[in-house]
């Protein structure tokens, strides 16, 4: 089949709906894993551009939380690591979920997209991280501490929790 088909071409959008991996999809199609990557890269980035200007404030139970995202590579891990993207999110328990890139996990960063993305007189569940600490302003704030991992009493984030578990291992390209 040669790269002009049209078959192939039409195949991406149903490929990437059902979360075939670049690295597999190479395989299928006469078209590199790169390529293949850039053109999920242009879908994901035409999805948000879309979604995003149709977005109504989140109102109700909100989990908040941030992670990073990257490939494995050798040297230091977790926060201090370089070459990673943080990503903060917002999830309406039972609802939508909102996921933004941002530059750092300060209150300078994060609290901008909690005010636009969210209602007044929400009830917030957060981690301990002291960017959270004024939410309790906004509306209700439940702290969730852990220990050893797992959440003290019986508020938890465990919703975003899954969230980024599913998003590390199975949205990869």
């Amino acid at each position: 089949m040669s790269q002009s088909s049209p078959y192939w071409k039409g195949r991406f959008v149903e490929y990437f709906c059902l979360g075939v991996p670049a690295y597999r999809l190479c395989f299928q199609v006469p078209v590199s894993q790169k390529g293949i990557q850039r053109w999920y890269w242009i879908m994901r980035v035409c999805i948000y551009q879309d979604q995003i200007q149709h977005l109504t404030a989140l109102n109700g139970e909100i989990e908040l939380d941030e992670t990073l995202f990257a490939g494995r590579r050798p040297g230091k891990r977790g926060w201090g690591a370089e070459g990673k993207v943080m990503v903060f999110r917002m999830y309406k328990r039972n609802g939508l979920v909102l996921t933004f890139p941002v530059s750092a996990r300060s209150r300078k960063f994060l609290l901008p997209l909690i005010e636009r993305y969210t209602k007044p007189r929400s009830l917030y569940y957060t981690d301990d991280w002291h960017a959270y600490a004024s939410l309790s302003i906004a509306g209700d704030h439940v702290v969730v501490k852990k220990e050893k991992g797992k959440p003290k009493g019986g508020s938890h984030i465990n919703s975003l929790e899954g969230f980024w578990s599913y998003a590390k291992h199975w949205l990869y390209q």
